[in-house]
C-alpha cells in the first residue's frame, strides 16, 4: 500500500498517439515502459527526450528525475495522474521503476497481456501517490530444490517479484542435497 494516495476526479485515456516524454537520465526507463504498454496495447509510443519543465502534450506520460518536488529516498517517487496526462518523478531510476510499477497495476488487468487487446479503453483514475518502500529489505522465496520451474518460469516469478514487492536485491540458492551432507553405503 503506498504511503499517500489522494483520489481526484476523472480519468487519463491513453491514446494511440501517445508519447513519454523522459529526461535524458531517463531514457532506458521510458522504453521499458513503451515496450510494456506496447505489448497490451499495440500502440507505438515515441520516447522523446524532453526537459522535464517542457510542457507537456495532452494524452502524455512524463518519467522525470529532474527537479523533484522534494527530496525523495533513492526508491521514492511521486506519480500524479490528472485527464492530460501522466507524471512520474523520482530521484533516480530505481524510484522511477517502482513508480512505473504503480501505474502499470492502475491500468486495467489486460495491461499485462502478452498480446495487445484491440478495442480496449486503456484509463486510469485521476489520483496523486506519493510512495517509497518502508523497509530497506524486501524479499521472495523461490524453492527450485523441490519444485522443477523451466527459465521461463523463473523469469516470470522474478518479473512478478519486481512489480508487487519492489524487492530490492534478490539471491538465488541452490543446494544438492536435502540436508547438506550425502552419505555412502
Amino acid at each position: 500500500m503506498p504511503q499517500r494516495i489522494e483520489c481526484g476526479s476523472g480519468e487519463f485515456r491513453l491514446q494511440p498517439a501517445a508519447s513519454i516524454f523522459v529526461d535524458a537520465a531517463s531514457r532506458e526507463t521510458g522504453q521499458y515502459l513503451a515496450q510494456r504498454l506496447r505489448q497490451a496495447t499495440g500502440y507505438p509510443f515515441n520516447v522523446v527526450v524532453s526537459s522535464a519543465t517542457a510542457t507537456t502534450t495532452k494524452g502524455s506520460i512524463v518519467l522525470t528525475t529532474e527537479a523533484p518536488e522534494t527530496r525523495l529516498p533513492p526508491e521514492g517517487y511521486k506519480l500524479e495522474v490528472n485527464p492530460a496526462s501522466v507524471v512520474i518523478r523520482a530521484s533516480g531510476q530505481a524510484g522511477l521503476f517502482y513508480g512505473i510499477q504503480t501505474l502499470l497495476q492502475l491500468f486495467p488487468p489486460d495491461v499485462f497481456t502478452a498480446q495487445p487487446r484491440q478495442g480496449r479503453e486503456w484509463m486510469v483514475p485521476c489520483m496523486r501517490i506519493d510512495d517509497q518502500p518502508r523497509f530497506r529489505w524486501r524479499g521472495f522465496m523461490l524453492d527450485v530444490s523441490r519444485h522443477f520451474f523451466t527459465k521461463d518460469e523463473v523469469k516470470r516469478l522474478l518479473d512478478l517479484m519486481a512489480m508487487h514487492t519492489s524487492v530490492k536485491q534478490s539471491a538465488l540458492s541452490l543446494l544438492a542435497s536435502s540436508g547438506g551432507v550425502l552419505s555412502e553405503r
